[in-house]
Formats: structure tokens, sequence, C-alpha cells
């Protein structure tokens, strides 16, 4: 209201939201920013560099605040402004001297600009604005001291247990090795963790050097790029940690002393982070491989070194035994490693690896065809990630994803939606590349099952760009092929399925037996949409067999299916009814609906047929089920094309979106928008932001101003909310 009635500006909520985090609310401030944002024709580029040192602001502040000041006050306002928070023995660290609680009081009884953070008033900050012009003096007038009162408060923090305040204080004196020392007390905590970005962060501010130095501190690194970069990117920092692991060995005392001897802890010191490198490098080498000769063998060596009692790196060791046998098909030894790493991770405490592990199981029980278990496993991993305040792990990423498969296999299309879109957006915060690529494909299953095919469209093409950065054929080859042929099929783009089959013969192909399962699949999926049966049902049968052995469920299922489209193709009617009553038979326990709806139209004659046969013996409540899903699939790919049509969009809306938009448009608040649609006030949130995004607006008003020249809103009448 001031900003609009007295200085008359008009500025969007975001702009306002950065004016209100910057000010405080403090009139004055608002005042001066208004002179500044009336003197530019773009409010952008003031509010883009609005902080201390903006000219009026820093003037009022220097002459008006701190001028004011007896001297000794302006040395301690200006020399502890490198502190985002103050108590009396840090800025008595940070100044050589004593008497800090005193002045901290003072301040506060003057107001000046220095706020209590506790009932206790131990802890105290600056006014932001103040803060800024403050750290804006000091670097004009004493830039030297700005390194050496950094590194005292880090020491200070350091002896005070508070290592990530003290690490930040490191790299901004550019105390490297001070910085280092530290970074090597965190690391083995890191693996896992919510904190790999902030650790990657430090890492990277590090020269080069100085982390090449560290083996350490190179494991830590390839840890904290899991998910987000290159096979080969890990592999070269764990092969700097073996060289500087190396260059440590002691040189040799005496004429009688064993070259690279070590007294016994050094040596088991030594020892157990040889274990954990080669650990890591089996996790890596099945996850981003699945060569699973060499993922047992990294294991072998990992377990030759580590001790005991290191259950986090023998977690890892489980995990990658788990990826080992999932390369080579055998599920049931999968699901028992991954269960055993979870255990391992539990007892170790570390509460991400514990996530990743659980979300682990859920993809192994997923293949193992028991969907109601993954949604258990989903819903524990899900619930450690959220239980502690802040962003959840990336791990948890994974754990919605496999969840929303599920819900989108028992045609729980909306539910589905929601989720995947929840572990989308949480990739894209954590940049897991890994997991963002598998939950852009099953965000592209979705749309596809609710025949949004534009949608669809735009997901597909956010999977493929963001597989390219993987540079991982396995991955491409287990995850994602099978599903993009499907969309290749469904989009009238056979062509450049068939353009794939070809490059795939031409090609050497990939070690795991897993994999080229996927692979040829994939290929029995592109015979069948040439119209060719035959060659279909000599890849699909011996597959099945092998699948069969192996308890690969899901996988049965699937292909059982797929045999039925060809037989029925060749006019083999029986044999198609035969071999679908199997995988109705596997399918019904767990409730498997878009196995069967997602393969067209001759599926569900075929199931119509065979509940005929089977009505016979008795009710056939779970192909009632399957046969209804078909006519509401056709029912809802109807009202989708009718979406996509009045939606002249990249990126259709959703209908849950249509709904949180028509709120908008009527003036509903966040929270009376979640009331409405029964939803938390975060998930409003994320939708609107959704919204913003696929409309390419930054406010409500722009959003329903673009809205309504999409046609996207009813002509009901706005009723602006109070």
């Amino acid at each position: 209201m001031f900003l609009r009635e007295v200085m008359g500006l008009t500025l969007a909520d975001q702009e306002l939201e950065e004016v209100e985090d910057h000010t405080e609310g403090w009139l004055v401030g608002l005042r001066l920013l208004g002179l500044s944002l009336q003197e530019c024709t773009d409010p952008r580029a003031v509010l883009e560099e609005l902080h201390g040192s903006q000219h009026y602001i820093l003037d009022y502040l220097m002459e008006e605040v701190l001028r004011r000041q007896q001297p000794s006050v302006q040395t301690f306002l200006v020399r502890t402004c490198v502190l985002e928070r103050l108590s009396a023995s840090l800025c008595d660290a940070v100044l050589e001297q004593t008497g800090s609680q005193e002045l901290l009081e003072l301040l506060e009884q003057a107001n000046v600009f220095v706020v209590s953070v506790d009932r206790q008033r131990r802890w105290y900050r600056y006014h932001a604005l103040f803060a800024e012009a403050l750290r804006y003096r000091l670097e004009s007038t004493q830039a030297e001291l700005v390194p050496a009162l950094h590194h005292r408060a880090s020491v200070w923090y350091a002896e005070h247990g508070q290592t990530t305040e003290a690490i930040a204080h490191a790299i901004t004196a550019r105390e490297w090795s001070w910085a280092a020392d530290l970074l090597e007390q965190v690391s083995a905590l890191i693996w896992g963790n919510s904190e790999h970005a902030r650790v990657r962060h430090w890492l990277e501010q590090l020269p080069a050097e100085v982390v090449r130095s560290r083996p350490r501190l190179c494991l830590a690194y390839a840890q904290t790029l899991f998910m987000v970069a290159p096979y080969t990117t890990m592999e070269r920092w764990l092969h700097d940690a073996e060289t500087a692991l190396q260059a440590t060995l002691p040189t040799p005392t005496n004429e009688t002393a064993e070259p690279g001897a070590f007294p016994p802890s050094e040596r088991q010191e030594r020892d157990n982070l040889l274990g954990e490198i080669a650990a890591y490098r089996a996790i890596i080498t099945g996850y981003y491989l699945g060569e699973g000769h060499a993922t047992l063998a990294c294991c072998q060596q990992a377990l030759a070194h580590l001790s005991a009692q290191n259950l986090l790196a023998r977690a890892e060791v489980a995990y990658a035994q788990s990826l080992a046998s999932h390369a080579c098909g055998d599920i049931v030894a999968a699901i028992q490693s991954a269960r055993e790493a979870t255990a391992l991770a539990q007892a170790a405490g570390d509460t991400s690896s514990t996530i990743l592990y659980t979300s682990g199981t859920a993809y192994s029980l997923h293949l193992h065809g028991k969907l109601h278990e993954v949604v258990r496993f989903a819903r524990q991993a899900a619930l450690l990630g959220t239980a502690p305040v802040g962003l959840p792990p990336a791990m948890v990423c994974s754990a919605y994803i496999f969840h929303a498969d599920v819900l989108r296999e028992w045609n729980q299309l909306d539910e589905a939606l929601e989720l995947v879109l929840q572990a989308v957006r949480l990739g894209e915060q954590t940049e897991t590349i890994v997991m963002l690529y598998i939950g852009y494909t099953v965000l592209m299953r979705v749309y596809l099952a609710r025949g949004e095919m534009d949608a669809a469209r735009s997901a597909f093409q956010q999977a493929k760009e963001l597989l390219a950065k993987t540079y991982s054929p396995y991955r491409r080859d287990v995850y994602v092929i099978g599903d993009w042929v499907q969309f290749w099929v469904a989009s009238g783009a056979l062509d450049r399925a068939t353009h794939w089959a070809e490059e795939l013969a031409q090609s050497a192909r990939v070690h795991s037996p897993f994999a080229r399962e996927r692979e040829d699949v994939a290929r029995a999926r592109i015979l069948l949409a040439q119209k060719m049966p035959t060659e279909a049902l000599s890849l699909l049968e011996p597959l099945q067999v092998d699948a069969e052995k192996q308890e690969r469920w899901s996988h049965v299922i699937e292909m059982k299916v797929l045999q039925a489209l060809a037989h029925h193709m060749r006019d083999e009617e029986q044999k198609a009814l035969t071999v679908l009553a199997q995988a109705v038979q596997l399918a019904e326990p767990e409730g498997y609906i878009r196995r069967f709806v997602d393969e067209g139209p001759q599926i569900a004659v075929l199931l119509s047929r065979l509940r005929e046969q089977q009505r016979k013996h008795g009710p056939t409540p779970y192909l009632d089920t399957v046969l209804a899903a078909f006519r509401q699939d056709g029912t809802a790919q109807e009202r989708a094309g009718q979406r996509t049509t009045a939606q002249p969009l990249l990126d259709p809306l959703s209908a849950r979106e249509l709904e949180v938009l028509q709120l908008l448009a009527r003036g509903d608040s966040n929270p009376e928008i979640a009331e409405v649609l029964v939803l938390s006030v975060q998930t409003v949130k994320s939708y609107v932001c959704n919204i913003f995004s696929k409309l390419g607006v930054k406010n409500r008003v722009q959003a329903v101003a673009r809205a309504r020249a999409l046609g996207l809103l009813s002509e009901e009448p706005s009723t602006a909310s109070t």
C-alpha cells in the first residue's frame, strides 16, 4: 500500500516479496527504495541490485546510523558484519577482545538494526540491508582484514562443533588447507546425504590440486556426484583418490623396515579407505554400467579391506551386490541383497542411505511383481525422507517415482500424476539427473495413459535430453527403451522405433543379460507394430522362460500379453486366450490394470472372450474391473483430446492444474485453494508454480490474463476473495 499509494509504484507479487525480504518492513528503506524505482525505467534492474550498497540506502545507513555511533561501536559493527549470526563469545573471538555482550545489548536497546533471535538474548543478527551496507563499508575501507575475520570465525565455530559454519568461513577466508581439514571431518558422513549439493559446492571452491592431494576428499567429491554426473567423471575422481592414497605411503626409516609399512592403526585406516573406494566403485559400476561380474569383483575387493565395524561401506557392498544380481536378472537375490543393505545402513544410523536402499528394494519388488509391497517400501522410504525439517534427500525422488508407477499400473492416474510431478520437482531441485530421466519417463507413461499426447511428448523430450547427460547405455536400455518404443508406436513414429532397432542390430550388445532382455522385448513390440507376429514370438518365448525361472513376474505378465497379441494376429485364438489367461492369473493378485489396457483394443477383445469362457465357472470380478478400465480409458482419451485442442501449450495443464487455475482466477489465496481442493498449502504452491511455468508467466495476474487469452477458464464471473 505504501509503495502504491504514497510512492505511486505498482509491483508484481513476486517483486513485492523480494522487497519485503530485503527491507523487512523498514519504512525508511521502502521510501529510499521507492526513490530509486521512480528514477528507473526498469524496476527489475533495481530489484536485482537491491542490497545495502544501493546508493540511497547506503548513504542513509552510513550517514544517519553508522557515523552517529562512537568509534568503538563503529569498529564493532563493521568488523562483525561478516557473521550471519552474532553471539558475545563469537564476536569476542572475531574481534580478539572482550565486552561484546554489553555492546550487543546496547545496540538492541538503541534499535540500531540489531535483532535478537532467541529468548535468552544470546544470539543476534543485523537487519539484512544494514548487514549488507556494513559489508560494503568493510570491503571498501578495510578489505585486508576480511580474510582474518573469517578465519577467526571459522576457528570459533570449529571449536564449538559447528562444522558447517566453520567450513563456510574457512572457504571465504581462502584458508584452503584449514578448509580441507574441516571437510575431511565431515566427508565420511555425506554418502547419500541431503547435503550433497552443499558439500559438492564447497569442494568445487577449493583449488583442484588441494582436493586431489587428499584421498578422502577425492572419494567425497565422487560421492557427491552420484546421480548428477556421468560415470566417467566419478571414476576419474576414484582413480585420483587411489593415486593420492598411494602417495601417502611412508618412507622406510631404516634398512630393515619394509617399504610402505604402517603402524597398525594407520594401516587399518588406510585399508578402510581402500575398501570404501572399492565399495563406491562397485555401486557406480552396477548402477551406471550394469556389469554384474565387474561389480562383484569390486565388491570382493572392498570386503577384503573393510573392517567389520564399517557398516556403512558394507551396506554399499550389499547394495552393489543387489545391482549385480539385477544385471544378471536374478531378482530374488537382488531383493535379498537390497534388504541386507537397508539393515546395515539402519544399523549405521545413516538415514539417507537407508532411503536409497529401501527404494532399491521397492524397485526390485516391482520386477518381482509384488506391487503392494512396492507401495509399502516406497512409503517407508518417503517417510524417512520427509520426517526431518527441510528438503527431503534426493533419494526420496526414486521412492516417489516407483510409488507413482504402481499407482499408474492400478489406473489411479490422478494420484500417479500428482506424485510423479512431486518427484520431478524434487529431482530438479536436487539435480539428480538419473532419477530425473526415469521420473520424466514415468510421467510420459502417465500422460499416455491419460491420453494427453502433447504432455507425453514434452515429458519424453525432457527424458531424452537428460539421458544424454548420463553417458550410460545400460541405464538407457534397462529403464526406458521399452517405454520409449511404446511412445513412438503410440505417437505414430514407428519409423523412429524401426530406426532404433536397426541401430541396435549394428551395435555391440550390452553385457547385462537383463538389459539385453529389455532390448529384445522392445524389438518384439516393434515387430508386432510391423505386423510380424511370428518373428515377435520367436523373440518372446525364450525370454519368457528365463524370466519365469528368475521370478520376474512383472516381465512375465508383459511378455504373455504380447504373446497373446502375436497369436491373435496369427488367427490362433485359442493359443491367444490360453496365454492371456496365464497372464491374468499372474496379474490378478496384485491388481495389474494398465499392463493390459496400454496394449490397446485387441487385448480388450481377447479379454472379453476370456471372460465369456470363465463366467461359465463363476463371477469374474477382476476381468470386469480390467474391461471397465478399457471403457474409462476411451472416455479419458476423448476428454484429453478436447483438452489438448483447447490448450495451445507445449506442456498442457492437467485437470488438477485447471482446477487450481480456476480458483486463482476467482481470487482465492493458496490456503483457500487448499481448503477447497482438500490439499496441503505446499501442494497448492507447487501447482501454482507449475501453472506459471507452463503459461510462461511470473505472477497470478499474468497467469489469469494468459489463461483467458488461451480460453482455459470458464465464463463464470470472478468473485475476488477478501
